[in-house]
């Protein structure tokens, strides 16, 4: 499964990488988003892979939707999470599929094709960056603490993302929104940072990111607040999400 994992995330990133730069076709545009072609060209290659290996697994992917079959797994697909990034060509994307059995999340890759740069875990066999076991940061304090976060998809996420910003900002030694959640959680996962926020986050975008971020040693809590949809805190381990509560 993770090898499934990993072929059909690296066949995506080339698509990517033979993309990147060049002139795009945009699929859609609502207030906050980007979809490009792209995104559906990336998932059907994705899905391909993983049908082809497992068939009778079901699938939950963010373009296509959710496919239920009566497996015990579920694969769960964001084919590129950085759209706006890409789409601007500023060089910050994935591709995240992460695998869940009875509601429980055991596999996670996320894949920085630009970078090269990939992440894996599987629960209780620790988490990995081109095959290198990485843990969190050691950092303790708020204070010492760089964050990462996002800023999201409708107004009402917004204006309540900015309130936990707010009381966040004065309290951390650096901020730094960079576009795609699979990475800034992977980014925790290797201690680049020690926070992660976001509302109105999509489980798609941080189901691979949180199994390995959970296998590096860190923390995530979560409140789902529509189907699929969560408010997000994550940490190093050291720093309790709990005394950062998502509201």
């Amino acid at each position: 499964m993770l090898q499934t994992a990993i072929k059909a995330a690296r066949e995506a990133g080339k698509l990517m990488l033979n993309t990147f730069g060049k002139e795009l076709k945009i699929d859609s545009e609502v207030r906050y988003d980007t979809k490009l072609a792209l995104d559906k060209e990336c998932e059907k290659v994705i899905i391909d892979i993983i049908k082809s290996n497992f068939p009778e697994h079901s699938i939950l992917a963010e373009e296509s939707g959710q496919t239920k079959n009566k497996s015990d797994y579920t694969w769960i697909i964001d084919p590129l999470d950085g759209t706006a990034n890409f789409a601007k060509g500023i060089p910050q994307f994935c591709t995240s599929i992460a695998l869940v059995k009875g509601g429980e999340h055991i596999l996670g890759v996320v894949f920085d094709p630009l970078k090269d740069e990939l992440f894996h875990a599987e629960k209780g066999k620790g988490a990995y960056l081109n095959n290198k076991r990485i843990y969190t940061s050691n950092v303790k304090s708020l204070e010492d603490s760089f964050m990462i976060c996002g800023f999201m998809k409708s107004e009402e996420t917004i204006k309540q993302g900015l309130g936990f910003f707010k009381d966040l900002v004065l309290k951390v030694k650096k901020v730094r929104i960079m576009g795609a959640a699979a990475l800034d959680l992977c980014w925790v996962a290797a201690g680049r940072f020690e926070l992660y926020f976001e509302y109105g986050i999509m489980s798609w975008d941080i189901a691979a990111g949180t199994v390995i971020l959970q296998e590096s040693g860190g923390k995530i809590s979560t409140r789902e607040i529509t189907e699929n949809t969560f408010n997000v805190v994550a940490t190093n381990g050291k720093i309790l999400p709990e005394e950062i509560p998502v509201t």
